[in-house]
Formats: C-alpha cells, sequence, structure tokens
C-alpha cells in the first residue's frame, strides 16, 4: 500500500489572488503525484490546507485536487475552518462537531485526528476526542493503524513552532496512543519541514510543506531581542510517501522539481546493477571466534539451556527428536535399573508427543534433565515467531495444545526480519 501526503499548502495566503505562489506550488504537486508510478493508492492532506480558513480558498482547494486519479482525504490544521471546509467538502467525515474519522478499507487502517482549536496557532485535543480516539482504536485491536494529525506532539526544536511542556493536550493524546499497540506509525505537519521523532511506543513522521519551508535552525530564541534569523525560505513544494509493507511503515520524502540528471540505468551501468542485487543475496562469511569446538559446544549449549533469542525451524526439529530420543534412551535405563518403577508415575516429555521417562516416587531429577532443555527449546522456538514464551500455557489444552504446538512451533517459518527477541537465526 502506497500513501502520498501534502501538507501546509495554504491557499489563499495572497487574498483575491486565484493564481498566487501557493496555488502554482499546490498545481505542481499534484501534477507530480498524480504521474507517479506506482501510483498510490491516496492522497493524506494534513492541515492547513487554507491560510484564514475562507470558502473560496477550500472552494480552489477542491478544484486543484479534481485532477488526481485516486482518492484524497482532508484533515485540519491551525490556519482551517470545520464550517467551510465541510461546507465545500461534504464528503469528509466529522463525529462530534470535529474533523475525526478512520478510513478502514485498506491493509492499513487509517485513523484522523482533529487537533484543531479554532483561532489558536498551537494545537489541541480535549477530553471529548481523546474518548473518541480510545473507542476508535479500541474498535479494531489487531489491524495495524497509522495516526494522521496535524500538530507534531513531540518537541521539534524548531523554537517559534514547537511544542512547550504547557501543553496538556500532547500528553493526552500519548497516553492513549501509548495504549493501542496496533499502532504502527504517525505522520503530520505544520512545521513545514521533515522530522522524525520517536513517540508514544512508535515513530512520528513530519511531513515538509507544500508552501514554503520553514528555516531549520535550532537555536534557542529570545523573544525580547530579534535577531534578525530567516524564518521562512524558498524551496520547492515537498511531499512524503508512506509504503506499508509486510516489515513495517517506510518512508521517502521527495521535492517537486526538475533535478539535474548525474547518472542513469543504461546498458553501460547495467553490470554495475546487477553486481549490487548479487551481493545483496549472498550474505558475508565471518571467521568464528575460537576454536571450532568451542563455539558447537557454546551453540548447542545454549540451544539447549538457554532462553533468550531466537531458534530456526530446522534446529528446533534437531533438537526435539534429539530430546525424544534422549527420552527413550533414559526410559529404557530407568527400567533397567530400578525394575520396581511403575509406569503409572512415568512423566511424558511435550517434546514430541511422545516418549516418556519412569520417574521412582519422590526422585524427578531424570524428568527435569529433560524438562529444561524441551522449554528453552520450545520459547526460543517462539521468540522466532514473535511470541512470549508465555504463549506455552496453550499446549495445557488436552488434543488441542499438541495441534498448536505442531502448526506454530513446528511448521509456520519465523519472522524474516529482527523482532523484540533479537536478530533471525541465519538460514532461518
Amino acid at each position: 500500500m502506497l500513501i502520498a501526503q501534502i501538507t501546509d499548502i495554504h491557499l489563499g495566503f495572497e487574498r483575491d489572488n486565484p493564481g498566487e505562489m501557493n496555488r502554482l506550488r499546490l498545481d505542481q504537486a499534484v501534477k507530480h503525484l498524480a504521474a507517479m508510478e506506482p501510483r498510490p493508492d491516496l492522497l493524506l492532506c494534513t492541515g492547513d490546507l487554507t491560510d484564514r480558513g475562507d470558502r473560496t480558498s477550500y472552494e480552489r482547494l477542491r478544484e486543484a485536487l479534481a485532477p488526481l486519479p485516486f482518492p484524497y482525504y482532508l484533515a485540519v490544521g491551525n490556519h482551517d475552518l470545520r464550517g467551510p471546509l465541510l461546507e465545500v467538502f461534504p464528503e469528509t467525515k466529522s463525529s462530534g462537531g470535529f474533523v475525526q474519522y478512520s478510513i478502514d478499507e485498506h491493509p492499513l487502517r487509517i485513523v484522523i485526528i482533529d487537533s484543531l482549536e479554532e483561532n489558536r496557532h498551537a494545537g489541541a485535543f480535549g477530553p471529548e476526542r481523546a474518548r473518541w480516539l480510545d473507542a476508535t482504536l479500541a474498535a479494531q485491536p489487531d489491524k495495524p493503524t497509522l495516526i494522521v494529525l496535524h500538530h507534531p506532539p513531540v518537541v521539534t526544536g524548531i523554537d517559534w513552532m514547537t511544542l512547550v511542556p504547557e501543553e496538556t493536550w500532547a500528553p493526552r493524546l500519548t497516553a492513549i496512543v501509548a495504549r493501542h499497540q496496533q499502532v504502527v506509525g504517525a505522520i503530520a505537519g505544520h512545521v513545514h519541514r521533515p522530522i522524525v521523532a520517536p513517540w508514544a511506543g512508535t515513530t512520528l513522521r513530519v511531513c515538509p510543506s507544500c508552501a514554503p519551508q520553514v528555516t531549520l535552525d535550532l537555536r534557542p530564541m529570545d523573544l525580547d531581542h530579534p535577531d534578525n534569523r530567516p524564518l521562512i525560505q524558498e524551496e520547492p513544494p515537498a511531499f512524503a510517501l508512506h509504503m506499508w509493507t509486510p516489515g513495517g511503515l517506510v518512508t521517502h520524502y521527495g521535492r517537486v522539481e526538475e533535478p539535474q540528471t548525474l547518472l542513469r540505468f543504461d546498458s553501460g551501468f547495467q553490470p554495475v546493477l546487477r553486481h549490487f542485487a548479487e551481493e545483496r543475496e549472498q550474505e558475508p562469511k565471518y571467521p568464528r571466534l575460537g576454536s571450532e569446538t568451542r563455539s558447537l559446544t557454546s551453540s548447542v549449549s545454549q540451544a539447549l539451556f538457554g532462553f533468550r533469542g531466537r531458534l530456526r525451524r530446522r534446529d528446533f526439529w534437531l533438537a526435539t527428536l534429539g530430546l525424544a530420543v534422549a527420552g527413550e534412551a533414559l526410559s529404557s535405563l530407568a527400567r533397567i535399573a530400578i525394575p520396581e518403577v511403575v509406569d503409572g508415575f512415568g512423566f511424558s516429555f511435550a517434546v514430541a508427543g511422545f516418549g516418556s521417562v519412569g520417574v521412582e516416587r519422590g526422585s524427578i531429577t531424570t524428568a527435569l534433565l529433560l524438562a529444561w532443555p524441551s522449554l528453552a527449546v520450545m520459547v526460543k522456538r517462539l521468540h522466532d515467531r514473535d511470541r512470549s514464551g508465555w504463549w506455552l500455557l496453550f499446549l495445557l489444552v488436552p488434543a488441542a495444545g499438541f495441534i498448536y504446538w505442531l502448526v506454530d512451533l513446528g511448521m509456520l517459518p519465523g519472522t524474516k526480519v529482527a523482532n523484540r527477541y533479537g536478530l533471525p537465526p541465519t538460514d532461518a
């Protein structure tokens, strides 16, 4: 799924001028996005759509967006007014008097938040909006979700545009989003600069503006002493492309301009790109640290007795079969060495659903010898599937537990990329 984003259009900055600079910049951006291959699935316009919130500017915005060959969705910023916007764009959803809604028909769910307090430059997010967002996210807890708003709820470092500690709306919003683990990212505008920051357990991406950009200057500002620093600068109109993949959300920033081409994909450069592709398919080989024996011993020890890291599917089966054989051997030895062992006191291992070890009444030493590595192997295999070791409790369910063990641990592949338990095992 490919999502385009433009923000801070500020139509109507030049009052009564339908051919103003910001309209020309918007037309350039729309033309660029409409011709893009692959074509975006949709466009998100993340606030400050107009400069004064007047109906005429919204009408010009609708006219400018009409050539797009894909749908677009609007969010409000501090320069917008909800009434005129909803009059000109009646298809834009609202709830409780706020321009807030969700887009549910795509693999990635999109939830648009209203951070506007009319006639206020800074953001806002009151209790009513907070309850709506909490309920909206709770309605689909298992679907990956992207949060969309105008004001970044983080400190950006641009002193005259950034969040300050006195603003309570951002902690309120952050607390709600942090409770919902399906949120895979958030996008915003407002600052007229590309910014990436951690937020609420995910990542916030701020898109540069369609209108002129804010100057990158991280020096503190003394409002009592003007220092003649530049605030706004002329740069090409900008946009973002957010690509949703099985591995997560990938964002690219672009500018609408005709750059000078320094290199092309022609027959002369073709061998170089082929070499790059071959390299990516071959992992580098690193020498083992220490002796081969020590490395092998360490690997086996970690596989059978450690509970950290991940275990690939092949090694899981090798360990499972090895432990099953060991269980049968110990069982046979127990019958020979302790004839009075009663099968009724046998201990069945969950290693492979078969094999039991006779345990003398009051003695569990032999059982623990295999129970510990069995648990270690299964926990690390769950980690490879990006699951907690607590999922082993499902094995206690009769019949269904064994089917779960066989399918989830024994058949399904692990995650191809790093997860919360570590890097993927080599050759997984």
